[in-house]
């Protein structure tokens, strides 16, 4: 699986299958993209931040709080390996351009 954020190849864990579902590792793109995620384990919710935006997710929950606005995501959040996984709309939902195409992962910061 190749990683190409903002027109940089990245070398980021693996995604995973989830139910059929690609789901990719959530803290590693955001800190790419030069972001933050806290992570709150007893509620296993991530706060990110962004771009002068705040985000939240949660385990196991399919929805994304986007500056206190409530998204739906294709599926929830999982956890794997200690670390928390999301969709691809996930980064949609933040604002970014996403595509998933076989071993290709890309992601880039909107126009």
């Amino acid at each position: 699986m190749a990683y190409t954020i903002n027109g940089q190849s990245q070398d980021l864990p693996e995604p995973i299958d989830h139910a059929g579902t690609t789901l990719l590792p959530l803290a590693p793109i955001v800190e790419v993209m030069g972001g933050y995620v806290y992570w709150n384990n007893e509620s296993k919710e991530a706060i990110i931040e962004l771009n002068d935006r705040k985000y939240s997710v949660t385990a196991g929950d399919e929805n994304l709080i986007a500056d206190g606005s409530v998204l739906t995501l294709s599926t929830p959040p999982a956890i794997e390996s200690n670390r928390l996984y999301v969709p691809a709309d996930f980064f949609s939902g933040l604002g970014f351009n996403i595509d998933v195409s076989g071993e290709d992962v890309r992601v880039d910061s909107p126009a």
